[in-house]
């Protein structure tokens, strides 16, 4: 067992004996951390966490606090009885075909969306043209919505 991420911010009193303590974290002998539920770290702080942490004296950060040495003896204990419960049924997924824009619409307004496309690819290489080779593309989009709302107010 070793200690480490003492969290030294905070000082916080022993319930038992009254003495400022801080609180660590707590790994095996090769320097992986226990958790409580033997899944990998959840990378959350305080109460949401589920790596296992103990108190350690506020002069010697490296020793548990000798009120809670049998506490998380037996926690450990606990936890390397454990096992991981890990899902290891693999599911195999369906083959899906790669669908586009036309594939969801009714056959009567697959030629018009056709024609829409069309009509915005030529709009945005013009503007590509007019705006020049190295441009921001998101100029490109505010000039190619310009030029489409003013098309649409025409047609208006």
């Amino acid at each position: 067992m070793q200690i480490i991420d003492v969290y030294t911010k905070k000082e916080y009193e022993c319930k038992i004996c009254k003495g400022k303590v801080y609180y660590a974290k707590v790994t095996n002998d090769k320097g992986e951390l226990y958790t409580i539920d033997n899944l990998l770290p959840n990378g959350k702080y305080g109460k949401e966490s589920n790596v296992l942490t103990c108190q350690v004296d506020t002069l010697v950060k490296d020793q548990v606090h000798k009120c809670q040495k049998t506490n998380i003896s037996e926690k450990i204990k606990e936890l390397e009885g454990k096992q991981p419960t890990l899902n290891t049924q693999v599911q195999e997924r369906p083959k899906t075909k790669e669908m586009s824009v036309t594939d969801f619409a009714e056959p009567a307004m697959r030629k018009e969306i056709e024609v829409h496309c069309k009509v915005l690819r030529i709009i945005e290489d013009e503007v590509n043209k007019f705006l020049g080779k190295d441009v921001n593309p998101t100029r490109v989009g505010m000039w190619m919505k310009m030029i489409y709302d003013m098309m649409e107010q025409k047609k208006k």
